[in-house]
C-alpha cells in the first residue's frame, strides 16, 4: 500500500461574498486523486486534532474512504490553517497546528507496526522542513520489514514560507535515507537542479505544474503501485 505522511490542513478561502473552511493542502489532495483515480488503496500518517477542522477533515477521510490510523487523532491539538489570499498561491497565510507537530517516532513507529504492506512511502510537503517529523517518520520507515520505498515530495509552493538554506539541509538529511525526490520548478528554483541531481538517486521533475494530476507525478505514483 502507498503511505503518504505528512500535515493534513484545512484551508479557508472565499467563496461568493463569504468564507469556507474545507480540507486542503498537498497531502490530502494528493491522497484524494489517487483513491479517486489511480488506486483505492491509499492511506495518510499525520496527527489529526478533534477541534472543529480537524473533525471536517476526519470526516471527509472517511467519506473519500482514504484510510488513516483514528489513535493519531489528539483532543487537545489544534488543526493547522492555510489562509488563502484569494488564489490559493505561495503568497497564502499559513498557520502550523500544534496537532500537525505533535507526532514521535514511537507513535509513527505503533501506527506503522501493524502493517505488513508498506510498499512505498513518501513524505509530503512541510512536514519535510520540521526535524522532529522528518525523523519520526523516516526513523519508522526505515526499520519496517521489509523496507519500503521512501520518496520526499517538498511541495515548497503550498509549504508556507521556506527558506533555503533550510530546505537544502533538510532535504540532505532526508535523502540520507530517500529512494527518491519530487520536484517542480519552483522547489528547484531554492536549490539549483545541480545540486538536486547531487543529492537524490532517482529525482521526478513536475516542471511548473504542482496539481496532484500532473503526468510526471502520476506516472511515479503509477510506478510506485505497480512496483509493490
Amino acid at each position: 500500500m502507498l503511505y503518504l505522511a505528512g500535515i493534513l490542513e484545512s484551508h479557508i478561502r472565499k467563496e461568493g461574498e463569504g468564507l469556507v473552511l474545507v480540507p486542503g493542502g498537498t497531502l490530502y489532495e494528493t491522497a484524494l486523486h489517487i483513491r479517486r483515480d489511480i488506486d483505492p488503496r491509499v492511506a495518510v500518517l499525520a496527527k489529526i486534532s478533534n477541534d472543529m477542522p480537524g473533525r471536517m477533515l476526519l470526516e471527509s477521510l472517511v467519506h473519500e474512504r482514504i484510510f488513516f490510523d483514528p489513535f493519531l487523532v489528539s483532543p487537545s491539538r489544534s488543526t493547522s490553517l492555510v489562509i488563502e489570499d484569494g488564489e490559493g498561491g505561495r503568497d497564502s497565510y499559513y498557520i502550523t497546528g500544534s496537532s500537525a507537530l505533535d507526532v514521535s517516532t514511537e507513535e509513527v513507529s505503533e501506527s506503522l507496526g501493524t502493517q505488513s504492506d508498506v510498499t512505498t512511502f513518501v513524505i509530503v510537503g512541510s512536514a519535510i522542513y520540521h526535524n522532529s517529523l522528518l525523523g519520526a517518520y523516516l526513523d519508522s520507515a526505515t526499520f519496517l520489514n521489509p523496507r519500503p520505498r521512501i520518496v520526499l515530495y517538498p511541495a515548497c509552493r503550498a509549504a508556507g514560507p521556506i527558506d533555503a538554506c533550510m530546505m537544502a539541509r533538510q532535504l540532505s538529511k532526508g535523502l540520507i535515507e530517500a529512494d527518491e525526490l519530487v520536484l517542480d520548478d519552483y522547489d528547484i528554483s531554492f536549490l539549483g537542479l545541480e545540486d538536486v541531481e547531487r543529492l537524490a538517486p532517482v529525482v521526478h521533475l513536475l516542471g511548473d505544474d504542482p496539481r496532484p494530476t500532473n503526468p510526471v507525478l502520476e506516472a511515479a505514483i503509477r510506478s510506485w503501485i505497480s512496483a509493490g
